[in-house]
């Protein structure tokens, strides 16, 4: 087989696939010439004569022109990038065999089958001669018709013509790289071998309705239609197509383009656009960057799509939908790939870089499985994050791609703006919703508290006032249940007195201790007791302490729970125990306002008790004995003896004790009284027995032992100390609690101990119905003076205090003090001698 001898003027890409396109399956001398000039001298000296078949370069019109001068009969494939359709017709009117576009789809394709076919010998030189190989049809061989024939055989779009009965006349080699079918192989084929069937018929029923009557229904400039490819699938094609006359016959002539790629542009902007309409619809961030994701896969058809946004509170970029393992793009990028997003999110630049992935990271990353190279590119979303695009191979992303990018990422930007001025907007609206709602229900609450209040006023028992509480509680519709329980100072179980609400059965089967130790004392109520603080379960269904009252509670439809310590005076009287039926039912304020309603009704139970401990008829005194030197008021008299005289509580709500000091100095008691931290003053009232004996009285500050007493309805009755020994005598009512009275005497005297007992027939105070009665007629101001006076020795001879004395330690003048006294004497005097009335 003869050598053919091919010359290339091509730049070295397109020289390379010069040399991937020469056919391997026979001999050919390839030469290079490195620009257009040389061609002519390689000819003359290397390639004269007809053994030159071919010579393929991108020289234009300049390279036709020099070969047919050196050597007319060779002819010129031109293969390279045509700006316009003016320059593919000057070239093949210059004589060139053909020109193929190097930038159209299956422009490899087309040169090879084009040297192929020279290599066969079927092809003529530059002499413009007639070719069976370029466009194939029947026509003249005119000039003109031989110029129209080689510009349909340059074209990349399909050119075909058509008789009236639909027989292909004319086909131009593009058919090839469109439809698959040879040129040769069509003409003299009915048209609609290039169509379904479908539009066959269609296209048969149009054209007999044309041909007859001159309708269209189909538009003739432009129409997208399906073709049929050789080898079975569609094609979308555009085609435009028009009439003309050619010696009396009627003749139709189209041009058909693929529309594949525009296909799917339109697809890919309308598949675009709607992700970009769902952006627009979405609630949340997270709702977008999914949507996001999605888009960036499909229809950009990114390999690797990952989103990413800013965390404040760990300072990171955190990726959207990834797990808690890999909670940061450190976690899921490779090769410094967090540091590039970081500087694109900081900058708002775009960052590409290479990295693998593995399979695990690839997945959180949204891309497929496999550790083959992308090129990332990381896109900023302005202030909420980045991002990360990965492309199939390390090529650079085309300028349609990085245009259609840079639109989802702008509509993805407002989004997340709009996601997040949204989001502000439902916090605010929830929260201010929430606030209503807490405020209706602390408002709910303070009515009930009120009424709980009220009602406390009225009870004349601790049980009534038990009941009362729990009642209003759970009838005003806050709590589903409510229940009182006390403390045995035995068991150290909290033993249920009063409930109210739904399931009161829940207390039948109710276990709960106050010791720490015990399984039973680890819930809110043992807690509360122990802690003398408010406890609250949120969730009981959650929370763990609530486990051995879990079940029970959940099926009667308690969801929180509260357990509030009723307390005064560090003394526990119960727990009120509160069930809701909503989880969290108990904020922060609503424990507030519990804790002081607890408060309260340790104060409504302890003035119970100590109204029943003054109107008693049977009290019970103890006597406790001290050793050791600590204790109130034990440190005035350090080195002598004190002795307690009378205990006065007066309208200013004060305490003020009388006592008497021996065998110690008035300085003495001075200075010791300012370095103690009960009494806020002290007033040295007199000296007797011979200077062995100071009458003083001192002012007790609020919380002092001594006031916790009188609030518990126990009353001082002696109360005498020496150095290192103490004697105590308490009056209390018979039914007090012993053990928490000496519990709390033996918390204010270290090494108190109870040592004696004893049943009294009279009440706390001894008072007869003649003191009684006397009492009732004085008002408070009247009743202090005269107490003031005998404890402070107004009445003894000579007096120990003048009445300007008295006065001045009352606050108030001298006439005043009289007037009160002799009130009193009036009174006192007749009540002795029958006067009911007593007068003022």
């Amino acid at each position: 087989m003869t050598d053919v001898h091919v010359v290339s003027v091509l730049p070295d890409a397109l020289h390379a696939r010069l040399v991937d396109t020469l056919p391997s399956d026979r001999g050919v001398a390839l030469s290079r010439a490195d620009e257009t000039a040389d061609v002519a001298e390689l000819l003359r000296e290397d390639h004269a004569g007809d053994g030159v078949a071919l010579v393929v370069g991108d020289g234009g019109v300049g390279l036709v022109e020099t070969v047919g001068r050196a050597a007319p009969t060779v002819p010129v494939l031109l293969f390279g990038k045509s700006a316009d359709d003016s320059a593919v017709v000057a070239a093949i009117e210059a004589g060139a065999l053909d020109y193929v576009d190097a930038t159209t789809e299956g422009a490899n394709r087309r040169l090879a089958a084009r040297v192929r076919r020279v290599l066969d010998g079927r092809t003529p030189g530059n002499d413009g001669s007639t070719s069976d190989d370029g466009a194939v049809g029947a026509g003249d061989d005119s000039e003109r018709a031989a110029q129209l024939e080689a510009i349909a055989a340059a074209a990349s779009d399909v050119v075909v013509g058509v008789d009236r009965a639909g027989v292909v006349q004319f086909v131009n080699p593009a058919v090839e790289d469109v439809l698959g079918y040879r040129p040769a192989d069509l003409v003299g084929e009915p048209l609609t071998r290039l169509m379904s069937d479908e539009v066959a018929r269609r296209h048969e029923a149009g054209m007999a309705r044309y041909l007859e009557t001159g309708e269209r229904r189909v538009d003739w400039e432009y129409v997208e239609l399906p073709g049929r490819h050789s080898d079975g699938h569609e094609v979308p094609l555009g085609v435009s197509f028009a009439e003309y006359g050619h010696r009396g016959e009627r003749y139709f002539a189209g041009v058909v383009r693929d529309v594949t790629a525009q296909r799917r542009r339109t697809d890919r902007l309308a598949a675009l656009n709607r992700a970009m309409e769902s952006m627009t619809g979405a609630e949340t961030a997270a709702e977008v960057c999914e949507l996001l994701r999605a888009a960036a896969t499909d229809p950009l058809g990114c390999r690797t799509a990952l989103v990413a946004l800013y965390d404040a509170e760990i300072g990171h970029l955190r990726p959207v939908g990834g797990s808690r393992e890999e909670s940061t793009l450190e976690d899921v990028l490779s090769d410094g790939g967090a540091d590039h997003a970081w500087t694109a999110f900081s900058t708002g630049e775009t960052r590409r870089f290479e990295s693998a992935l593995d399979g695990s990271r690839r997945r959180v990353a949204g891309g497929e499985s496999g550790d083959e190279p992308d090129t990332l590119s990381v896109l900023p979303l302005g202030r909420h994050g980045v991002l990360v695009l990965g492309a199939h191979t390390t090529a650079a992303v085309g300028d349609e791609e990085t245009h259609l990018t840079d639109i989802l990422r702008a509509a993805a930007v407002s989004s997340l703006d709009r996601a997040e001025r949204e989001r502000s907007l439902r916090e605010q609206r929830d929260a201010l919703r929430s606030r209503n709602e807490r405020l209706e229900r602390l408002e709910r609450i303070n009515r009930v508290v009120r009424a709980v209040v009220r009602g406390l006023t009225e009870a004349t028992s601790r049980e009534e006032v038990e009941r009362t509480v729990c009642t209003r509680l759970v009838g005003a519709d806050l709590y589903r249940f409510a229940w009182f329980g006390r403390v045995d100072e035995v068991t150290q179980r909290v033993e249920p007195v009063a409930a109210a609400g739904v399931g009161q059965d829940y207390l039948d089967a109710l276990t709960v201790s106050v010791d720490p130790d015990d399984e039973h004392g680890q819930g809110p109520t043992g807690v509360a007791a122990r802690t003398r603080r408010v406890q609250v379960q949120d969730d009981i269904r959650a929370d763990p302490p609530f486990e051995p009252w879990r079940e029970p509670a959940l099926r009667r439809g308690y969801r929180s729970s509260a357990a509030v310590p009723v307390v005064y005076h560090d003394r526990l009287y119960g727990v009120l125990n509160l069930y809701a039926s909503e989880s969290e039912a108990f904020d922060r304020t609503e424990r507030q306002v519990l804790a002081e309603l607890g408060e309260t009704i340790g104060y409504a139970v302890g003035a119970l008790e100590r109204k029943q401990a003054f109107v008693g008829r049977q009290s019970v005194e103890l006597e406790y004995e001290i050793e050791g030197r600590d204790g109130p008021l034990r440190t005035l008299v350090d080195s002598g003896e004190f002795e307690f005289e009378a205990l006065v509580q007066r309208t200013d709500g004060r305490l003020h004790l009388y006592f008497t000091a021996r065998d110690v100095d008035v300085s003495t008691v001075e200075a010791a009284a300012g370095d103690s931290p009960e009494v806020t003053a002290l007033r040295h009232i007199t000296t007797v027995d011979d200077g062995r004996e100071q009458l003083f009285e001192c002012t007790l500050g609020y919380g002092s032992f001594f006031e916790s007493l009188l609030d518990r309805g126990v009353v001082v009755r002696d109360l005498v100390s020496t150095p290192g020994h103490a004697r105590l005598t308490l009056r209390a009512p018979v039914d007090a609690d012993v053990r928490g009275l000496s519990r709390s005497v033996a918390g204010a005297y270290d090494g108190a101990e109870l040592v004696a007992r004893r049943e009294r027939d009279d009440p706390v105070m001894t008072r007869t119905e003649f003191e009684s009665a006397f009492t009732e007629r004085l008002t408070e101001r009247q009743a202090e003076v005269l107490r003031t006076a005998y404890f402070s020795g107004f009445f003894e001879w000579p007096r120990r205090t003048t009445g300007q004395e008295l006065a001045d330690a009352l606050g108030v003048s001298q006439p005043t003090v009289n007037r009160h006294i002799r009130a009193g004497e009036r009174k006192l005097f007749g009540l002795l001698f029958g006067d009911e009335g007593g007068g003022e």
